[in-house]
């Protein structure tokens, strides 16, 4: 089963990328939450590297705001398909340190865990 999934990629300062996941029901809904939390990130002074709603057959553990560093064992390559958000995504999850990354293509680190399906 695939699910919906908007994916945010964001700078911070002096760290690694970062990915965060929320599941949609549709598509649209998808769309609509990206223009809502690009947003909402702009105004706060992050950098939003990207955003993309897609399908995947991954799942992951809830989005939480406050997380400590060390919850960032997640590793992601993720490559950025199109323009626009809806252009969708490719994910796997990769070990940490063996993540490489060309045009379009990102290293991510995350606090969500992948959910086996």
């Amino acid at each position: 089963m695939l699910n919906i999934v908007l994916i945010i990629l964001t700078m911070h300062e002096a760290e690694p990328l970062h990915i965060a996941f929320t599941q949609a029901e549709t598509m649209e809904a998808c769309k609509a939450r990206a223009g809502v939390v690009s947003q909402i990130l702009t105004d706060a002074g992050t950098e939003v590297v990207a955003v993309r709603c897609g399908e995947t057959a991954m799942a992951f553990t809830p989005y939480g705001h406050d997380h400590a560093e060390a919850e960032l064992n997640w590793h992601y390559h993720v490559t950025i398909q199109g323009d626009a958000v809806e252009d969708g995504f490719a994910l796997r999850p990769v070990a940490a340190g063996s993540c490489n990354a060309d045009a379009s293509e990102y290293c991510a680190i995350s606090a969500q865990a992948p959910i086996p399906q």
